[in-house]
């Protein structure tokens, strides 16, 4: 069975009862006779034009697959299911040392990080760690001479940079940082900051050119155990939304993976942010 979302529901019922009671009224301006059927049952008549409207009305309420929404002037979001994977320009979630090991415990298969490392640069690492290193020569540091496993320099959380690899521009954002039992997470409000600071970049890097993004920290393994997915993805639009300087022609995408549907309502983000 279809899910719909119940705000939806309201309005829409609203809106359907009043383009009726509009029909009905320019119906009786221009004096056309009532049926027969109605003047002789008008209890049932207006019951079943109710069960209409609401039968109508939970047509529209379906749960979407896509809405879009207008960020501000210059730029326009479009979020949507599907696989990030097919966009062409791409944000990548990373941790704070761009670690490029993926054994389950630096860096998981199953991650965005690990899956961008297998499927874009297979065995060469050597070539990936080069376009990254290029890219964070004037960027602040330090180093973890403890670390005895792939990278030893680690960066602030919310550090990102762009790599550009067979015709395809990446986002690598520092999402997580390693503690001191080699965990990477990070806290609620480190995640609002790393938010805006991609999108920050993104507004000064994209060169106008479309740039898809994940729902970032989707994955239980960040730590963001107290925000839903929902709540992620309204606090990524919403950043996007207090950024002056977001200008982007082409646009922005939010991709959402289909195993992640079920669990967010995009016509409650249609609801909240475009009403």
């Amino acid at each position: 069975m279809p899910r719909v979302h119940l705000q939806s529901v309201k309005r829409n019922l609203i809106a359907v009862i009043a383009m009726l009671s509009s029909l009905i009224t320019i119906y009786s301006f221009f004096s056309c006779p009532v049926p027969n059927e109605i003047k002789e049952n008008p209890i049932f008549s207006l019951f079943s034009l109710f069960l209409l409207s609401i039968i109508f009305s939970l047509m529209l309420s379906k749960e979407k697959r896509k809405v879009r929404i207008k960020i501000n002037n210059d730029t326009e979001l479009e979020v949507s299911v599907g696989k990030l994977g097919a966009c062409q320009n791409v944000v990548i979630p990373v941790n704070d040392y761009f670690d490029t090991r993926v054994d389950g415990h630096i860096v998981s298969p199953d991650s965005l990080h690990g899956q961008f490392i297998k499927h874009e640069f297979g065995n060469d690492t050597a070539l990936l760690e080069q376009l990254i290193d290029e890219q964070l020569i004037n960027i602040n540091y330090r180093v973890n001479d403890e670390r005895s496993v792939n990278r030893k320099k680690s960066y602030p959380l919310g550090t990102t940079i762009k790599i550009s690899h067979k015709k395809r521009d990446y986002y690598l954002v520092v999402l997580t940082q390693f503690d001191s039992d080699n965990k990477a997470g990070i806290n609620s409000s480190d995640y609002q900051l790393v938010i805006a600071k991609l999108i920050s970049f993104i507004a000064t890097h994209s060169q106008g050119k479309r740039v898809s993004l994940p729902i970032i920290g989707g994955s239980s393994r960040t730590g963001l155990k107290a925000l839903s997915k929902q709540q992620k993805l309204e606090l990524i639009i919403l950043s996007m939304m207090l950024s002056d300087s977001l200008s982007i022609d082409k646009g922005l995408d939010i991709v959402i993976p289909e195993a992640d549907w079920k669990s967010i309502s995009l016509n409650r983000l249609e609801y909240h942010m475009i009403s």
